[in-house]
């Protein structure tokens, strides 16, 4: 499965198949961004809370990325801690 849109990728984690997951990365999500401390406000706890849950599904599905830049490809590295394709 092959997707490019978060919201979508939330979803399709969700679904109880052995299909190899795809996603590309074309910029640095806010939701996604690890925080540098902890989260004061109500958007940063959502994002927080967001991110908390994507990393759990990522890693349960193995996702592979595919980063669109250098730039894309750090986050990745960085903030996610996965490897990009």
């Amino acid at each position: 499965i092959n997707s490019h849109l978060y919201q979508a990728e939330l979803i399709a984690y969700h679904l109880k198949t052995t299909a190899s997951f795809y996603t590309h990365i074309h910029s640095k999500r806010k939701e996604l961004i690890k925080p540098e401390s902890l989260p004061l406000n109500k958007q940063s706890i959502i994002h927080f809370s967001e991110r908390r849950k994507y990393l759990s599904l990522i890693k349960k599905k193995n996702v592979k990325f595919i980063a669109i830049s250098n730039d894309c490809d750090q986050f990745v590295k960085k903030d996610l801690k996965v490897k990009s394709i």
